[in-house]
């Protein structure tokens, strides 16, 4: 009969599951108090009378850098261009 691959781990590599598991658990709870914390500018930044979707445009072409800017809006031109506007 063949050998069992479904065997439980060894008692530390099991430590070392669980401490792995716990890690992304915790990673997890503070991605949902970033979530909220963001939701709340944007509540904040609207309530002002900024446009979040505007915002968020801007905040997303920030992070790239001026070479993939650019070749994104030579594409985004070019589509409009293509639907005749």
């Amino acid at each position: 009969m063949g050998r069992n691959t479904l065997t439980a781990p060894i008692p530390n590599t099991t430590h070392q599951m669980i401490a792995f598991i716990e890690r992304v658990e915790t990673l997890n709870a503070e991605l949902k108090a970033i979530q909220a914390d963001r939701k709340e500018v944007f509540a904040e930044a609207s309530a002002a009378g900024w446009n979040v979707k505007a915002l968020k445009r801007v905040i997303r072409e920030r992070a790239m850098d001026r070479e993939e800017l650019d070749e994104f809006e030579a594409l985004v031109k070019m589509y409009w261009g293509a639907l005749g506007r």
